[in-house]
């Protein structure tokens, strides 16, 4: 398979991002066809020069299928896509890794996920750049981290009786601080489980969140990093908040699939606009039956390095 051209941005307008999360798809669901439904009419009215899939995508066992039949629509009309992987996107008992997955997802149409570095966990931490519209440097990146599916399969000492869902490993923070000490342009960093800091944002909503019990320092990095806009995820269904926490904001992607495990109104989408320069991004949440949601702007901020 022939991959598409890195994205660049055209002319004076913004760079826009449709952002997917947690669709679920399964084949064996008929809830399928609403994330058809709603990622095709998404497409259409928003027009993205890139989709970005900010994890828990496909259900097991029909991996690969899923896969092809979620983003055929996106390959179609020749838009391209990237994505991060999330705690669903494995099938443990056949023993398809996040690796395994990752390597499925980049081999499909209109793909330019990468597999990432073999010396990470999981499967999917990768930079995609978007160049500028003479297709010369980078005018903008996105950090994608895997942020890992359960924390019981991580190396960690049984006396840390930490359990539930998994988060990015320090080697994953390390690997971002690595790319944004050599970053020229600003960016988003993608993942799929939230950072804690999130619990600053929200202080009421409590588990619902779904934000990891153990902090890596992924928001400390991108804030000393001077480059990260924000850091966009998915994972907790019931939210779709975003907010910014010392300069960097934090954003969850609406949740983008099937009646099964919807816990808002309705699914829908988030979407980026990144300003033509590279150094904001305007971002709202979008439902086909309501529109467009209210707006809210990530600007690059120089402070001063931690």
């Amino acid at each position: 398979m022939t991959r598409p051209p890195t994205p660049r941005f055209r002319g004076g307008r913004p760079f826009r991002i449709l952002q997917v999360t947690d669709t679920h798809y399964d084949l064996g669901d008929p809830g399928h066809a609403e994330v058809e439904a709603l990622l095709g009419a998404a497409l259409d009215a928003l027009a993205p020069d890139l989709v970005a899939h900010t994890g828990d995508a496909v259900e097991p066992p029909r991996l690969a299928e899923g896969w092809a039949a979620l983003t055929a629509p996106i390959a179609r009309r020749g838009v391209p896509w990237c994505a991060v992987l999330g705690n669903h996107d494995l099938d443990p008992a056949r023993g398809v890794s996040h690796r395994d997955v990752m390597g499925m997802v980049g081999a499909l149409p209109g793909s330019l996920a990468q597999v990432g570095p073999e010396a990470l966990r999981g499967g999917g931490t990768y930079a995609l750049p978007i160049l500028a519209p003479d297709g010369g440097a980078p005018r903008f990146w996105l950090w994608c981290l895997d942020s890992q599916d359960s924390s019981m399969r991580r190396a960690l000492p049984a006396r840390a009786k930490v359990g539930g869902y998994g988060w990015p490993t320090p080697g994953h923070v390390e690997w971002l601080r690595g790319r944004l000490a050599r970053a020229e342009a600003p960016g988003l960093c993608l993942c799929h489980i939230p950072p804690p800091e999130v619990r600053d944002l929200w202080p009421r909503a409590g588990a619902s969140l779904e934000a990891p019990p153990v902090n890596v320092g992924l928001l400390h990095a991108a804030v000393a990093g001077r480059r990260v806009l924000a850091v966009a995820f998915g994972h907790a269904h019931a939210h779709d908040g975003a907010g910014e926490r010392f300069g960097v904001g934090l954003a969850y992607g609406r949740y983008s699939g099937g009646p099964n495990r919807r816990l808002l109104p309705e699914s829908g989408v988030r979407v980026w606009d990144v300003a033509p320069d590279g150094r904001s991004a305007e971002t709202f949440v979008w439902t086909a039956a309501h529109g467009r949601g209210a707006a809210q702007t990530f600007a690059l901020r120089e402070t001063v390095p931690c």
